[in-house]
């Protein structure tokens, strides 16, 4: 989400709300007043964090140029400075 989108939403939904500049600066400063922290206490290794991007992806078979889709997962092992990512095709269609 870009603030760009939120504010088009926003507008949307007031179309004689603020205008974009406006909007983007109130929201800045709403925003500099969070204080956003997730932390999470564990060993090193104990736990990875999965995530699932939710959309396919076209694979090209360089070879035949056959285009598949495949699904994207996303993986960090927490407390280790890795991300991991792994493509899985569709099965093919009978």
């Amino acid at each position: 989400m870009t603030l760009s989108l939120l504010w088009e939403e926003y507008r949307s939904a007031h179309p004689d709300g603020y205008g974009c500049s406006r909007f983007c600066d109130l929201y800045r400063r709403w925003a500099g007043r969070l204080t956003p922290v997730m932390r999470q206490y564990h060993v090193a290794g104990e736990r990875v964090f999965v995530d699932y991007a939710g959309t396919t992806l076209p694979v090209i078979d360089g070879d035949t140029g056959e285009v598949r889709q495949a699904q994207l997962f996303v993986a960090a092992p927490g407390a280790l400075s890795l991300t991991l990512c792994r493509g899985e095709l569709e099965p093919e269609s009978v």
